[in-house]
């Protein structure tokens, strides 16, 4: 992640906190930012379509006034395509200042609640600290699940068993 994405993201905690609407603002963001598919990118990224009317939508969408003049600002300097990592900055903020850890879970298909919270309360018994996940589909998984935490990789991936079976093969 660069620095502007970052700073950015620096600016709106200092801000939400600030006006202790952090959650707020952190609830606004995640929903925006899921409801950003490829139509609505293009959109705010298309070169003729005017500012005023990208603020004209954001203020029709965006109820949180704070997280709306925000994107207000990333919509005048022609930031909007950097609002998906400036989400993930802000939510390290939040996380740094919460002692919160994230995880990285890659997987082939979408998992349930009920299997993210079983994830999350094995590794926050495995490092002892809150847990929080954040799931990445890669269809290039073929079955199991590789989670990524400070570095760290545990992967129980199909793919990598077959990959340890290539190399026993190998040595056999």
């Amino acid at each position: 992640m660069t620095g502007v994405q970052v700073e950015y993201a620096r600016a709106l905690f200092q801000l939400a906190l600030e006006n202790q609407e952090l959650e707020a603002v952190q609830d606004g963001f995640q929903a925006f930012v899921k409801a950003l598919d490829r139509d609505v990118r293009s959109f705010f990224n298309h070169p003729k379509v005017s500012r005023a009317e990208k603020r004209q939508t954001l203020e029709k969408v965006v109820s949180q006034e704070l997280l709306r003049h925000f994107l207000y600002v990333l919509v005048d300097n022609d930031r909007m395509n950097l609002a998906d990592s400036i989400y993930y900055a802000f939510v390290d903020q939040i996380n740094e200042m919460n002692r919160v850890r994230e995880a990285t879970v890659f997987t082939r298909t979408e998992l349930t609640d009920p299997q993210l919270e079983q994830i999350r309360s094995s590794l926050s018994k495995k490092f002892n600290r809150k847990i929080a996940i954040r799931q990445q589909l890669d269809e290039s998984i073929l079955s199991g699940i590789r989670i990524q935490i400070d570095g760290t990789v545990i992967d129980e991936t199909g793919n990598r068993q077959i990959e340890d079976l290539k190399a026993l093969l190998k040595r056999g």
